[in-house]
């Protein structure tokens, strides 16, 4: 017979605040952090909690399933409709850059809006 694993809070809360690192569109991991239960003094550092040993392998089993879906995809590329991979593959393409720390956008900005942003964030902190 099969014993269910009993899942506490810490698990609880370290999977919700990856999945909020990797379903948000601003990438703030401390605010997703936060969200996800966390303190403000653990948020202040991302890596953190990046770099643990328990979100380091939930990591590494994202990773290794984006490679067994890529798997897939190129055994069925025959047989889907180019659109739906291509798609499909930015999708993943982007989820993957995430997963590196890498940013999946790159907007350019004029000097003074750049200016206007850091005088904002060192008003909020």
């Amino acid at each position: 017979m099969l014993k269910a694993k009993k899942i506490n809070k810490g698990d609880i809360r370290r999977i919700t605040a990856i999945s909020k690192i990797l379903g948000s569109k601003n990438k703030n991991k401390k605010k997703s952090m936060i969200e996800s239960g966390f303190s403000l003094n653990y948020a202040n550092n991302p890596s953190q909690f990046m770099n643990t040993k328990k979100v380091r392998k939930e990591l590494d089993f994202l990773k290794y399933e984006l490679e067994r879906i890529q798997e897939q995809m190129d055994r069925t590329r025959n047989k889907a409709k180019y659109k739906e991979l291509a798609d499909t593959y930015q999708g993943f393409s982007k989820l993957s850059q995430l997963l590196g720390g890498n940013p999946t956008e790159k907007i350019q900005i004029s000097v003074e809006d750049k200016d206007l942003i850091d005088r904002a964030f060192q008003n909020n902190t």
